[in-house]
């Protein structure tokens, strides 16, 4: 996606939404990342940089293949662009569902201008696709329905992004409106019975 971001104006005209779950890249100066600037800064290491570490020369040939499949990707992202900067358009747009023992859409990073990240509700990378499902696609339904980027700003100004309770908040209040449903049927045997 950060692909077709970086090399197609018409693109970033017709993306609503764009989530993410615990979206990162591979940079030689600081290994796995996924904050904003990385996501589209995603680079194949330099000779000098495998030949320095292990992990870089582990990247190198892997990050080749990706590079030569998808060039844009790997570009930088500032400079030539028309219309609005793909980093303008996964600021506005986008959100990065991340492994965190935060609740699902608890806000962990919310800073102007940057990529939203929220919790994906899990500490496990390979379960945050599922775990963050529901979120993730109402925020894509928002998106849809063109309101993917006043959703983050409201995100930004500290609203929470996923309105659902917790399932045991539910719970809890599922049980109060019972215990308050018997109490008024004993309350009203009693008073016929009186």
């Amino acid at each position: 996606m950060m692909s077709a971001l970086k090399a197609a104006v018409s693109v970033r005209r017709r993306v609503s939404a764009l989530a993410l779950t615990d979206g990162m890249v591979w940079l030689p100066t600081k290994g796995w990342a996924g904050d904003h600037a990385a996501l589209l800064s995603e680079r194949v290491p330099t000779e000098a940089e495998a030949e320095a570490g292990p992990a870089a020369a582990m990247m190198r040939p892997l990050l080749s293949r990706f590079a030569a499949a998808a060039p844009h990707a790997f570009e930088e992202p500032a400079g030539r662009w028309q219309g609005a900067a793909p980093a303008e358009v996964l600021a506005a747009v986008g959100r990065n569902f991340v492994a965190s023992d935060e609740p699902l859409g608890s806000t962990l990073h919310a800073a102007p201008h940057e990529l939203v990240a929220l919790s994906a509700g899990t500490l496990r990378h390979p379960d945050t696709t599922h775990a963050a499902e529901e979120a993730v696609f109402h925020f894509l339904t928002r998106g849809a329905d063109g309101e993917a980027a006043a959703a983050n700003d409201a995100v930004r100004a500290g609203e929470r992004a996923w309105p659902p309770p917790p399932p045991s908040q539910r719970l809890h209040a599922l049980l109060a409106v019972l215990a308050v449903s018997i109490l008024l049927a004993v309350v009203a045997v009693m008073l016929r019975a009186a």
